[in-house]
């Protein structure tokens, strides 16, 4: 793999904001998903690439998927994580950046 970024959901919201800000400092390569009408999408940060467009939007999931060849994605779905966390009342998180 010649280079790496990270594709993030939930990045305007308290806890996807605070993962954003982490590899923000660690110098990360970062692409966000974000809803197009939410307002909040202003304090991202220059230098992340962001798509607008949700997980329903075929066409927003493509360009927020799509690379060049050779380049490793890492995927933090973590509204995932935390539906996890409340059906199976975990309250430590198993991931630190």
């Amino acid at each position: 793999m010649n280079s790496k970024i990270y594709l993030l959901t939930g990045a305007t919201g308290l806890l996807g904001g605070n993962i954003l800000k982490q590899l923000i400092a660690r110098n990360e390569q970062v692409r966000v998903l974000v809803l197009s009408n939410d307002p909040a999408k202003n304090n991202i940060p220059d230098g992340v690439e962001i798509v607008e467009g949700g997980l329903l939007d075929d066409a927003s999931l493509d360009k927020f998927f799509t690379v060049s060849e050779n380049t490793e994605l890492v995927v933090i779905y973590w509204q995932f994580i935390f539906q996890v966390f409340q059906k199976t009342r975990l309250v430590q998180p198993f991931y630190y950046l």
